[in-house]
C-alpha cells in the first residue's frame, strides 16, 4: 500500500521528533505494536475509522494505552494531534511511511517480488545480492508466486520495477516491431 502524501508528512514529522529524542527505534516498536493491535481488535479499528466516534473518547483511549505503558508521551502527543486533525484514519499510511523513512535512514529497502516458481534460498540470496549491487541498498526480499509472468521475475522496490519476466521482454520485443 502506498501512503498519501498526508501520512508521508505526518510520518515524516514524527520521525523528526523521534530522532530529536533519540527514541525512533522505540517509536517504531510503538507504532507496530500499535497496527498490530489495530488488526487484531475490531473494536479498536472501529475507533480509528468511525468519524461519528467523538474525539473525546478517541483521545480517552489512547490515554488509557499510555497509562498501560503501551505508548509513550511522545505517541500520545502524536496520536491526540492525528485525533484533533481528524487524521487518525491515516494510522495505517503513517505507520508504513514511518517504517520507510525509518529503512531509508539505515540504508535499507524492501523489493517486492513476484516469481512464476517459489525461489529457494539460494536463489534469494543471488537475487538480493543482484539488488544490493544495483541500488546500493541492504534490500530484503518479499516474494510472491505469479504464474502470469511466464518465467523470470519482476522486482518492485518502492516505484522503480526491474523487469526481468519472459512476459516483460516479449512485450518489450513487441513494442520494438510495432512501435
Amino acid at each position: 500500500m502506498i501512503g498519501t502524501v498526508i501520512s508521508k508528512r505526518y510520518a515524516g514529522a514524527l520521525f523528526e521528533i523521534a530522532s530529536g529524542e533519540n527514541s525512533v527505534s522505540k517509536v517504531l516498536d510503538e507504532l507496530q505494536n500499535l497496527i498490530d493491535f489495530y488488526y487484531s481488535n475490531a473494536e479498536f479499528r472501529e475507533l480509528v475509522k468511525n468519524p461519528l466516534i467523538p474525539k473525546e473518547s478517541k483521545s480517552a483511549v489512547f490515554s488509557e494505552l499510555k497509562d498501560k505503558g503501551v505508548i509513550s508521551d511522545l505517541l500520545l502527543s502524536f496520536t491526540k494531534l492525528l485525533v484533533e486533525k481528524n487524521r487518525l484514519e491515516e494510522l495505517e499510511n503513517i505507520v508504513e511511511s514511518f517504517s520507510d523513512i525509518y529503512r531509508e535512514s539505515r540504508g535499507e529497502a524492501v523489493a517486492d517480488v513476484r516469481s512464476v516458481i517459489d525461489m529457494d534460498e539460494k536463489v534469494k540470496d543471488e537475487l538480493v545480492s543482484k539488488l544490493n549491487e544495483i541500488t546500493g541498498k541492504k534490500v530484503s526480499v518479499q516474494v510472491e508466486k505469479d504464474p502470469s509472468l511466464l518465467g523470470g521475475f519482476l522486482a518492485k522496490i518502492k516505484s522503480t520495477q526491474y523487469d526481468a519476466s519472459v512476459k516483460g521482454q516479449l512485450e518489450k520485443l513487441k513494442e520494438e516491431m510495432t512501435g
